[in-house]
């Protein structure tokens, strides 16, 4: 039996308008499965832009579980960890409705990830530009 993966691929090309990033955060909540990824480099507000989502998506009632290899969560339930992929993997396993991964990315991790958004689940990712170029290969973009 095959499967049709789905992707859409939205990017700004130029800064977002008041009340656009609203908007864009809005019609991705919206989202039962796939993958949602913040790109930038340090500071450029990937973390806070994906806890927004999952804090508007929580707000919608559903259950958003965060992987993070470090910072703290702020209102969802977090594993921190230094195994990202094990987590993924975990968490997509026990049908986690949507996971927001907020660590460095490596091959294993992104994998991963693609992984659990394929199965169906929600995922919220955090991509820092800085080597990002040896990895986005794996998200078929």
């Amino acid at each position: 039996m095959s499967t049709e993966t789905r992707m859409k691929m939205t990017t700004p090309s130029s800064p977002l308008a008041a009340g656009e990033l609203a908007n864009l955060l809005d019609s991705f909540a919206l989202e039962r499965s796939g993958l949602i990824v913040f790109a930038g480099g340090p500071g450029s507000g990937r973390t806070t832009s994906a806890r927004v989502l999952a804090d508007r998506i929580a707000a919608a009632g559903r259950s958003v579980v965060e992987i993070s290899a470090g910072s703290a969560a702020r209102h969802h339930p977090a594993v921190r960890t230094s195994d990202v992929p094990d987590a993924v993997r975990a968490e997509a396993a026990a049908r986690a409705q949507v996971l927001l991964v907020d660590a460095d990315q490596d091959a294993d991790s992104l994998s991963a990830i693609v992984e659990a958004a394929a199965a169906g689940t929600l995922v919220i990712a955090t991509l820092n530009n800085q080597g990002a170029d040896s990895y986005i290969h794996l998200l078929n973009l």
